[in-house]
């Protein structure tokens, strides 16, 4: 499912989903969905909690003049609609979103003023409530945000002017930061990450001039950082 974002000419609102057959000669077509978003946006986040879709914050205008949202909406899977949740305490565009024990946390961002933020909120799906958090150790926008098994990890990004290349990581129950080995290579922002078994991999970004096409794993319980083999091709702005 791909969700919002801008088309080169309008803002999105609209949803489309990727029907995917179980034989590989059948033809996997993709289709626009009934249920769009109330408000079309993009550089925003998300996250699943319990077959439940959050999209947080992002933007409903360019990144030449931003206007930051607080909103969020959610989709059931299965269901025909976007319903409008408790809103973030803040504006915030080009955030990190993630999942962590039952919670979907807005990391960061920029706000309505341009500022990179260390601000941390979480929000409660049973209490559709948000709560503030510990702020990070850095502020940072267009960073990546994944967690792994206790822990939500937020990795590189930009702040102030300056490209990153730290990491931190959050417990929800200590409510507390770490700040863990730094990513290797040029500092970057704008690059993707995802998680596998026990490694959280990041992908590509850009140091503002070039664009990356190198590869990085991260083992948690070594707190170390391997290179993988690098992409064919560099890109930033890149999801994983």
């Amino acid at each position: 499912m791909v969700i919002g974002g801008h088309s080169g000419t309008s803002m999105l609102s609209s949803v489309e989903e990727l029907q995917v057959l179980p034989s590989a000669s059948a033809s996997n077509s993709w289709s626009l969905e009934n249920a769009a978003l109330s408000t079309a946006r993009y550089t925003h986040g998300a996250a699943v909690v319990n077959k439940t879709i959050y999209i947080v914050g992002g933007s409903s205008t360019l990144h030449t003049n931003p206007t930051p949202l607080r909103s969020m909406e959610a989709h059931v899977v299965g269901s025909s609609e976007w319903v409008p949740k408790a809103p973030m305490s803040i504006e915030r565009w080009v955030l990190g979103v993630a999942a962590l024990e039952g919670q979907v946390c807005a990391t960061g961002g920029r706000d309505k003023d341009g500022t990179d933020l260390s601000s941390v909120e979480c929000y409660s799906p049973p209490d559709d409530a948000w709560s503030s958090k510990a702020s990070m150790a850095q502020a940072r926008s267009y960073h990546a945000a994944v967690s792994l098994d206790d822990y939500l990890y937020v990795i590189a990004g930009y702040s102030n002017g300056k490209d990153m290349n730290s990491v931190e990581k959050y417990s929800l129950r200590a409510d507390a930061w770490t700040t863990v080995t730094s990513l290797p290579g040029v500092a970057r922002w704008a690059m993707g990450a995802a998680t596998m078994r026990k490694w959280v991999f990041v992908v590509g970004g850009s140091d503002g001039s070039v664009r990356q096409k190198d590869v990085y794993r991260y083992e948690p319980g070594a707190d170390k950082w391997e290179r993988m083999a690098d992409m064919g091709t560099a890109r930033d702005g890149v999801r994983a």
